[in-house]
């Protein structure tokens, strides 16, 4: 019981931080592309955790490629969720954004009933249910119809819904600091390449209309 309640006090606070990001996130891209603020925020974490990851494991390496593949599926679901939110936030209000992207919380149970056959509990249900519904009464009272911000963010509750369903998969069997580093460094490379490829799309247009 001290275990569960641990686990859902550290799941509380992580929402609190994750809440918070939604504003420091918005100021950080006045700055900086949002692909290049992923893959420069991701490459840094993933750093981090690698020499965590090293100092638990005595310097030794064990990546395998029974574990490479699904920290790669995860790293996947994480980059599109954290991209095209990030994108997003450069035409929506963090209200907006942070309401939308709880919405994978209602999510999870739908999507994990349609393509795994796992049907929800009860207190599941009912309790997305109230998240959304307490979601829409504190960040959307009001609001104007969607913008092209709100779609980018919509479509990113799909990678984080999908994240946390692969997780609870994969994680069963898999250490969770080798699955972590693992996918923070997929989403470093995933984001890198794409702000690469971005820039390169930017140059091409601005040198064709010369």
């Amino acid at each position: 019981m001290n275990n569960k309640f641990l686990a859902e006090l550290s799941l509380l606070f992580v929402a609190f931080i994750w809440g918070s990001t939604f504003v420091v996130v918005q100021n950080a891209i006045d700055l900086l592309p949002p692909l290049l603020f992923n893959a420069i925020r991701f490459f840094l974490a993933g750093v981090i955790i690698f020499i965590v990851y090293l100092f638990k494991n005595k310097g030794k390496v064990k990546f395998q490629l029974s574990t490479l593949f699904p920290g790669m599926i995860l790293g996947c679901c994480l980059f599109i969720g954290y991209a095209l939110q990030t994108i997003g936030l450069l035409y929506t209000t963090p209200s907006k954004a942070g309401f939308i992207t709880g919405l994978s919380v209602v999510m999870v149970p739908i999507i994990s009933y349609i393509c795994f056959k796992n049907k929800p509990k009860r207190s599941a249900i009912f309790g997305s249910s109230l998240a959304a519904i307490g979601l829409y009464l504190l960040a959307v009272k009001g609001a104007s119809p969607f913008s092209v911000g709100e779609i980018y963010v919509l479509i990113c509750t799909f990678g984080f819904a999908f994240h946390i369903i692969f997780t609870d998969i994969f994680a069963r069997r898999i250490s969770v600091l080798t699955l972590t580093t693992i996918q923070i460094f997929t989403v470093a490379f995933l984001c890198t390449l794409s702000s690469l490829v971005n820039a390169k799309i930017k140059v091409d247009h601005f040198s064709a209309i010369r």
